[in-house]
């Protein structure tokens, strides 16, 4: 699973260290450029429920399968496009198959696995995610000034050919899963069940299950996710099943749907990510260009922030089990804001300390809201609601970091920082707003600890 993750994440955010030289090979401005990585991200986006609900009728391990191999093999197609918009098409498959893998990854283990090790294994599992993420940046920007973004890319190809390899070669055989007759709707909730922190394909808690220290998502380990004897996901992590007249998929998406606090958090999702890949996606054009001017290869280094930002996803769950969520919600959103202002000024040290500072913010909010979800929901509808807030978290992805390059594109960087600035703090409105709304209901924004295991 560890594998699996290296090589989705690194396909998925390779082209990111790249576009400036997709626009410098093709004419592009930045935000066309942007469409190679918004392509994929999008398509994963509206995949992701559907794939997870397919699973429960094939099984994980299939999905799982598909998911790398093909994405494997269109990363080493990629190079081969023989205009912009045949890359882009590849990207937008490449994106369906790559949202097998966080669609069932946490239900696969939290069915296989057993709540013994669950907590060792999906720690494994988010950091194979997270390199992931960072690795393919890493790895096509830093060789793209000798080897060119095609050169580059195939590179990536190769190493995401290799990890699917270890996963063909490693992966047991499901033990535990059942599948779903056709026509019926059983565990969906669990396939939905998704690692919030892969979705950034980034940073996540250190060794922690659930990456805002809160309840894990739908399908997670532990107590509140724990496998039941038949092999299916136990009662208060689970959701969904019509079991012996428990509720449906459609009860638990319309729970997920009809309280305004969630609603809030998926709208932190999708406005917080789309401030931040639309920072990544044309931090390498402000690099790359004067005054700056920084070679392709250490441009890409920017990346290597990242790290900053597991620590901070990891203390921001501890932080809010003892201050509350909105306070830590809003912290973090406010450090993103002071990381986006501070890179204004064309001076190397306070570009690469803004970047840090938005990195570590993001992740932080990022961590607390996915743990407010999963936390917040329903028992039936916890596969739903984490469902609901990854595939918002990727819309936000795509359109933001189409828009922010765009902004880019137009108005320079202070047009970047005006975009993503300016959804940073409507994430922070929607983040009051839940308070108004929790406050209403009667629920606080407070969380218990959580350790790792949980």
């Amino acid at each position: 699973m560890c594998a699996a993750g290296l090589t989705v994440f690194a396909l998925l955010y390779a082209p990111q260290s790249v576009l400036p030289h997709l626009a410098a090979s093709y004419g592009l401005d930045p935000a066309s450029a942007s469409l190679a990585v918004s392509a994929a991200t999008g398509a994963l986006a509206v995949a992701v429920l559907p794939v997870a609900v397919l699973s429960e009728f094939t099984g994980r391990r299939p999905v799982l399968f598909c998911s790398v191999v093909l994405a494997a093999l269109i990363g080493v197609l990629l190079p081969l496009a023989p205009s912009f918009p045949a890359l882009v098409a590849l990207r937008v498959v490449q994106g369906v198959a790559i949202a097998g893998m966080p669609a069932v990854g946490m239900a696969y283990l939290a069915e296989e696995v057993g709540s013994a090790g669950a907590g060792a294994a999906i720690g494994a599992f988010v950091a194979g995610n997270s390199v992931g993420g960072m690795s393919g940046r890493l790895l096509a920007g830093f060789t793209s000034d000798w080897l060119g973004w095609p050169g580059s890319l195939a590179l990536v190809g190769v190493f995401g050919c290799a990890c699917a390899a270890v996963v063909i070669w490693q992966l047991p055989p499901t033990a535990h899963h059942r599948t779903a007759r056709a026509g019926s709707a059983s565990r969906t909730g669990a396939a939905a069940g998704v690692n919030h922190a892969a979705s950034a394909g980034g940073a996540a808690p250190a060794g922690g299950a659930a990456p805002a220290g809160g309840a894990a998502p739908a399908g997670g380990a532990g107590r509140a996710g724990g496998v039941g004897r038949a092999g299916g996901v136990g009662r208060a992590g689970g959701a969904g099943g019509t079991d012996r007249g428990r509720p449906g998929v459609l009860a638990g998406l319309r729970a997920a749907v009809a309280d305004p606090v969630l609603l809030t958090q998926y709208a932190v999702g999708a406005l917080a990510m789309g401030a931040f890949v639309a920072l990544y996606n044309v931090i390498g054009f402000r690099l790359t260009s004067p005054p700056l001017s920084l070679p392709a290869s250490l441009a890409s280094l920017v990346v290597l922030a990242y790290t900053v930002g597991g620590v901070c996803s990891a203390y921001a769950g501890r932080l809010a089990g003892r201050v509350g969520r909105v306070r830590v919600l809003l912290a973090g959103l406010g450090v993103a804001v002071l990381g986006v202002l501070i890179t204004l000024p064309d001076l190397l040290p306070t570009v690469v300390l803004g970047v840090v500072l938005c990195t570590g913010g993001f992740f932080a909010a990022h961590a607390v809201a996915s743990g407010w979800v999963g936390a917040r929901a329903p028992a039936h509808a916890k596969g739903q609601a984490s469902g609901l807030y990854m595939c918002l978290y990727y819309v936000g992805s795509s359109i933001g970091g189409t828009a922010g390059s765009a902004a880019y594109g137009h108005w320079a960087w202070p047009g970047l920082v005006v975009a993503s600035g300016s959804w940073l703090l409507l994430a922070a409105v929607s983040v009051l707003l839940a308070r108004v709304f929790a406050a209403r209901t009667g629920t606080g924004s407070a969380m218990p600890p959580v350790s790792a295991a949980s």
